[in-house]
């Protein structure tokens, strides 16, 4: 949630115009471990679960529904 607020938030207006993501986004949902929640350890993932997924997609959709998908 803090990730949401603190870095996706700020952006939204901006992304919107540009009608493009903001590369920095993108490399900080990777740094979170955000992109790989459901992937394996062993594979650079975070092993968590499907429920664990979700809830990350619903955190961020609640800021900006775009960089939930």
């Amino acid at each position: 949630q803090r990730f949401a607020v603190d870095v996706v938030g700020p952006k939204v207006r901006e992304m919107d115009e540009k009608e493009s993501m903001d590369p920095s986004i993108i490399k900080g949902l990777f740094d979170q471990g955000l992109m790989g929640i459901e992937t394996s350890e062993d594979h650079g993932g975070a092993g968590g679960s499907f429920t664990s997924a979700i809830i990350v997609i619903e955190e961020l959709a609640k800021i900006d529904p775009s960089v939930s998908v």
